[in-house]
């Protein structure tokens, strides 16, 4: 990287502060930020109806995280802590591939905590189709942790998902997603990371507040629509080749 991204004559970066620990460590002018959105028509048309149906289980709030790993240090633990703390109108949805060993951990968690019947682990689902099976939940999950410089700065993809799906969204507050939610007010709340009382009492006002809840997904799916998607984010990357080619 120190040999070659210097000469390079175009960079982009997934965040700004991805952008800028570049720019810091190579003595490089800061590279254009895109980020990894997904295009608006992955809204709809990808999914069986049918499938979209058994996507939500359960009556009442529903939670929605996924990765590619179901794993350790990831902010599960957290979850399970609140949905405990939340009672019985909670129910906690995970997307994604177990890590090995984690499985076994995670399940005794859940069951020492007496939250075992309202988590429900979904298989991997098409790259294409995760938008609008997220969009059958309510609220998403963007909980990465503070014990990594890469996990503090990045901007994962799943809290991208969820504005363009529509879900309110609990985030840990961590640089990257504090400025995607400083984009997007009122669409979610911020929390410590490792604070599940915190998460919990962010989830209770939405249990206590429907309009309050469904006034903050309409919200989401607005800066979906009109920032946080592919036809608005590759304006930049065109704009940044366009100006390059010119000189």
């Amino acid at each position: 990287e120190q040999k070659y991204i210097p000469r390079c004559d175009h960079l982009t970066a997934a965040s700004d502060g991805i952008g800028d620990a570049y720019a810091t460590t190579l003595g490089i002018r800061k590279p254009v930020t895109v980020l990894n959105v997904f295009p608006l028509a992955a809204r709809a048309g990808h999914t069986q109806p049918e499938d979209l149906k058994r996507e939500r289980r359960g009556t009442g709030l529903s939670l929605y995280w996924y990765s590619q790993v179901i794993g350790g240090d990831r902010g599960l633990e957290d979850a399970l802590d609140a949905l405990a703390l939340l009672g019985g109108g909670v129910h906690l949805h995970i997307r994604g591939m177990w890590a090995d060993g984690y499985e076994e951990v995670f399940r005794e968690r859940a069951k020492a905590l007496g939250v075992e019947d309202r988590v429900h682990i979904l298989p991997p689902a098409l790259p294409e189709q995760l938008v609008e099976r997220a969009a059958q939940h309510d609220v998403g999950l963007a909980l990465e942790s503070d014990q990594t410089e890469n996990r503090r700065i990045a901007v994962s993809n799943k809290i991208l998902n969820y504005l363009l799906a529509g879900l309110s969204i609990a985030a840990t507050d961590v640089p990257g997603q504090r400025g995607i939610m400083e984009e997007a007010p009122d669409s979610g709340f911020l929390f410590k990371p490792g604070d599940a009382q915190a998460l919990a009492g962010g989830l209770s006002e939405w249990l206590a507040d429907p309009a309050r809840l469904q006034r903050c997904k309409g919200l989401s799916r607005q800066y979906g629509q009109v920032r946080f998607c592919w036809e608005k984010e590759k304006e930049k990357l065109t704009r940044a080749v366009a100006g390059l080619l010119a000189d």
